[in-house]
């Protein structure tokens, strides 16, 4: 009798994908392999399950103390800008030359070897491509209890920074997801702008050099014009890093001077 397989894990498979295309192809995400680095690495699923609920316990705090308008507002707000703020992340990420870098090298080289592996992200188990974004969102949740741990107009702007992040790798994962297995409602999302579709983010993996934007792609082409007037390797990485570690600081304050809570 033959031995009962078990379940496939999907990131043992892609490793093993990885394997087999370091020998036919040449750049510095394959040094990096050849080098002893691991592509695809299993995440800590307890701790996605820890953010979603934080991130949904600092929404409803902002829900219930704000006026609905204001919420309104700010919510239309961060959807918008989260679609930039992945543009911007996605550029840094593309660049081979930053897998060196730390913080976001590892994701660096993802990104590097997505190329090659289109269907990675679907592949994997969505919790796993929640679990990618593991790191920021521990940085995040503790910077932003521990500077304001009572502020609901703070704690509003952050729960929807780190849901639209979620947000963002779903959408990129049902654009490469196959057609047939979309549910309806996804691809009525993806007609009506509201995640990114399957056509507009091929164009990216056509050249690599526009299309960046992930979430719902409905800002690319401001991204699209930056990116080709500003070629800077590090300007890109230091507008990434001011994102990242001020933004939702700095809108609370705007966003402060006309709201009270």
């Amino acid at each position: 009798m033959s031995a009962t397989k078990g379940p496939i894990d999907t990131i043992d498979e892609l490793n093993k994908q990885v394997s087999k295309l370091v020998e036919k192809h040449k750049g510095p995400e394959i040094d990096a392999v050849r080098g002893g680095a691991i592509v695809y690495r299993h995440r800590w699923l307890a701790f996605v399950g820890f953010a979603y609920l934080t991130g949904f316990c600092m929404f409803l705090h902002g829900i219930i103390s704000l006026h609905p308008l204001t919420s309104l507002i700010i919510f239309a707000f961060m959807w918008l800008y989260c679609d930039v703020y992945s543009g911007v992340l996605h550029i840094v990420l593309d660049n081979p030359l930053n897998i060196e870098l730390p913080l976001v090298g590892q994701g660096a080289l993802e990104f590097q070897w997505h190329h090659l592996i289109p269907t990675d992200i679907s592949q994997k188990p969505f919790l796993e491509v929640c679990g990618d974004l593991n790191l920021p969102a521990v940085a995040s949740l503790s910077v932003y209890c521990y500077f304001a741990p009572f502020d609901p107009l703070l704690h509003y702007l952050a729960a929807l920074k780190i849901f639209n992040a979620y947000y963002g790798q779903f959408s990129h994962r049902m654009a490469h997801t196959m057609a047939n297995k979309r549910p309806e409602w996804v691809k009525w999302m993806q007609k009506n702008g509201l995640l990114l579709t399957a056509a507009d983010h091929w164009l990216h993996h056509t050249t690599y050099n526009d299309n960046f934007a992930i979430n719902s792609g409905i800002t690319n082409q401001i991204i699209n014009s930056m990116s080709v007037k500003i070629r800077s390797r590090w300007f890109w990485v230091s507008l990434w890093g001011v994102m990242s570690f001020f933004d939702v600081f700095f809108f609370r304050s705007v966003f402060g001077m006309f709201v009270s809570v």
